[in-house]
């Protein structure tokens, strides 16, 4: 943001800055975004008014109707992008009127970059007088209208529900007197924090330039509270909502025999919540770099960009398939329990179904892994050899992955079959931890050993199984990386400074895309089925390599952003002006 004269202009400062037609609509959709995130708000304070003050006409709310509530949030949306793309449209005075004030301030040039602006005067050559610009007006009147109506039904439902709270405290139950307290308390502070981080600054800043009262770059200190703002709202609600404070701070009452089971379900909550976070990260971290490949790889890594590409939308997938099975670990004497925690874990079949696809994406992704590290290998150790992986030739190195897919699914469908001697030996276990019944929950086991005192053959198989797909791959990233390391150690001295820089990128890349993968992927799955064997009795806490799993494809993309340069100098935006 930068305000000067009579000026408010929003640049786009990330990837999308220089692609003007793109990074306008972007910056268009953001403005809408901000309309559409402060009509939600108006839009829980509308919904807790028609609760407490106007519960006759609940029933208007009631199922499928409840979208109603949603559509003049929705209306906002696309009334404020309309309002930014045709109102804020850049013009040849608005790229000129600051151009040299932002090209010392941001090192950006309004020729080049994308941008919205709002100009409310224009002035005559010689300064004396000022003309109205109607349009830019118009846009100033209709993003501020829009501003106050939503405000406004914040504090009218606001007030509503406190006074009505308030009147009927004395005819509640303890315990609803208790939860009105604290949505009172909620209320006061859902108010306060909005209208100082959202609305006011918002308005604040579209008013100034009318007067023309210069801010310049400190504008930008609006643009960081409406960035914050969406990490602050729900901890208002974590704090004041007494039972949402104790589930973070897993502290329950004890009540009786449901001791057990409420503390179950709190260790079950806090797996289900690392994979929440990495699943959130994944999706960022690698749609960014998605983006990053498709924009900076070509002339840097040639058709390995392609490799990366398929990796990287693949991770995506997998936290998809890992939200949809919220995988639980537990280990009960010489058993492996994989139990679907998920809205699908009272549904055996579909939910054994999803566990075992579970499983073999993450022998796919451990493959795709190795396949990236062995492409590295043909380029740089075997360039004789990379004719045959050209065009369509290039899908050979994804042949293997998709054989280990396939494998892991049967192996885990067949040789990790539910049964009844499953069900019986870990529900006590599984009950005391986790609150639930085998014999009703979707999962998949391995048991070592017989209660006779015999090894169990079929299960020792199954685990050998995914024990050698698990060592297959590493091998292969060992072998290769270990091979390539020593080639470009060896080649440095031949090489131009260009290349010496890249290749210095790459082997710090693949020491740690080497170390990551091995202690969160290979080596903590490979230890946890490995346990059991020897009866090592670790409970809930193999929940822990669940995590790590769900968590590293949110890791992985963060690796080659930091350490490839181009990459690095994108993100953070300092690329040098030419």
């Amino acid at each position: 943001m930068y305000v000067r004269g009579s000026m408010f202009i929003l640049l786009v400062d990330s990837f999308l800055r220089y692609e003007q037609f793109i990074g306008y609509h972007v910056m268009c959709l953001y403005c809408a975004s901000y309309a559409l995130c402060i009509s939600f708000l108006a839009a829980q304070f509308y919904y807790r008014y028609v609760v407490v003050c106007d519960p006759n006409n609940l029933h208007k709310l009631a199922g499928r109707k409840l979208y109603r509530i949603f559509v003049p949030g929705i209306l906002f949306f696309f009334t404020w992008y309309s309002f930014v793309c045709f109102g804020m449209t850049r013009e040849i005075s608005d790229v000129s009127f600051a151009r040299k004030e932002i090209i010392d301030t941001f090192h950006l040039d309004t020729e080049h970059v994308a941008f919205v602006a709002i100009k409310y005067w224009d002035f005559s050559p010689n300064g004396t007088s000022k003309t109205i610009r109607l349009g830019d007006f118009t846009s100033y009147f209709g993003c501020s209208s829009m501003i106050g109506i939503c405000f406004s039904t914040i504090i009218f439902c606001a007030f509503r529900v406190y006074f009505k709270l308030k009147c009927e405290q004395n005819v509640m139950s303890e315990k609803t007197k208790e939860l009105n307290r604290q949505l009172l308390k909620t209320l006061g502070v859902q108010t306060a924090v909005p209208f100082f981080m959202m609305y006011s600054p918002v308005a604040l800043i579209l008013s100034l330039p009318i007067f023309e009262v210069d801010v310049f770059e400190k504008a930008n200190l609006i643009a960081s509270l409406a960035g914050l703002y969406p990490a602050i709202e729900p901890l208002v609600a974590m704090y004041f909502v007494k039972d949402f404070r104790r589930a973070l701070t897993c502290k329950h009452e004890k009540v009786g025999s449901h001791i057990e089971l409420q503390q179950g379900g709190n260790n079950s909550q806090r797996s289900s919540i690392a994979f929440y976070v990495g699943f959130a990260c994944a999706q960022f971290t690698n749609l960014v770099l998605l983006v990053l490949i498709h924009k900076r790889a070509k002339k840097l890594f040639g058709s390995y960009r392609h490799v990366m590409f398929i990796f990287t939308a693949y991770s995506i997938l997998y936290t998809w398939i890992e939200i949809v099975a919220l995988p639980l670990i537990h280990i009960h004497c010489s058993q492996f329990l994989l139990i679907v925690d998920s809205f699908l874990k009272y549904d055996q079949r579909l939910g054994y179904y999803v566990i075992c696809l579970y499983c073999a994406s993450y022998a796919l992704c451990i493959s795709l892994l190795a396949t990236q590290f062995y492409y590295r290998y043909v380029v740089v150790c075997r360039p004789d050899k990379l004719y045959q992986l050209d065009g369509w030739k290039l899908s050979h190195v994804f042949l293997p992955g998709i054989i280990f897919f396939f494998a892991w699914y049967e192996i885990v469908f067949f040789g990790m079959e539910r049964t009844t001697e499953h069900e019986e030996f870990g529900r006590q276990a599984v009950f005391e931890n986790y609150g639930e019944d085998t014999h009703r929950i979707a999962f998949i086991a391995l048991k070592f050993w017989e209660t006779d005192g015999n090894f169990n053959i079929s299960d020792g198989l199954t685990y050998a199984g995914c024990c050698s797909i698990i060592a297959i791959c590493f091998s292969t990233i060992v072998f290769c990386a270990s091979r390539i390391y020593l080639k470009l150690k060896c080649e440095q001295s031949l090489m131009s400074e260009k290349t010496r820089e890249l290749n210095r990128q790459l082997l710090r890349t693949l020491g740690v895309q080497t170390a990551v993968p091995f202690f969160m992927m290979y080596s903590t799955v490979g230890i946890i089925l490995t346990l059991p064997i020897f009866e090592i009795e670790v409970g809930r806490k193999g929940n822990i390599v669940a995590a790590l799993a769900g968590v590293y494809p949110a890791i992985e993309p963060l690796v080659a952003m930091f350490f490839v340069k181009d990459f690095r100098r994108a993100l953070t935006c300092s690329e040098l002006l030419i």
